[in-house]
């Protein structure tokens, strides 16, 4: 298990790389329109665009590897009163509704990608596609439910007292 969940981070840290370079291409882009615009009455065409697109890669190709770092907001004041073994069943529990709740909003990106390929729809001002990006998402969202299996069966494994999970990396 440790070794898959290693594998599984290292996927995820690669996606997670390829948001921080679309981010970085973002911030680039979107500080050149601002200084056009300031400077002159020139601005970058679709830039607006650009960036609401790009935040579509950005935030789902970082979920799962946020969730490997156990970075995702909880609040667990009731929970940390429970004994360790108890803990770690809840904690499976959550984990495996969540990856439950996620596999169903991947099925959903996925048929809304399949919907927008069909119909050909575009953005306004650049008429890029859409369906590669509920495509990016659907990737993502897989990933990350990967990710909340693979924790929901370690913290199943914990409360059963045969396994202690990895810890987050820093």
């Amino acid at each position: 298990m440790a070794k898959f969940q290693a594998v599984l981070g290292s996927i995820c840290k690669k996606f997670a790389y390829i948001a921080m370079v679309i981010t970085f291409i973002l911030v680039f882009i979107t500080t050149i329109d601002v200084i056009l615009r300031k400077v002159s009455s020139l601005s970058i065409l679709g830039s607006y665009e650009m960036t609401e697109m790009g935040m579509v890669i950005v935030v789902f190709f970082s979920v799962a590897f946020l969730q490997t770092k156990k970075g995702h907001v909880r609040v667990d004041m009731l929970l940390n009163k429970f004994p360790e073994r108890a803990r770690a069943a809840v904690d499976g529990a959550m984990h495996a509704v969540g990856a439950f709740i996620i596999v169903l909003m991947s099925y959903a990106g996925f048929i809304q990608m399949l919907k927008q390929f069909h119909t050909g729809t575009t953005t306004a001002v650049l008429f890029m596609p859409l369906f590669p990006f509920y495509l990016f998402m659907g990737i993502g969202l897989v990933l990350f439910a990967i990710v909340l299996v693979t924790d929901a069966i370690a913290y199943f494994m914990q409360a059963a007292g045969k396994y202690k999970p990895l810890a987050a990396e820093n």
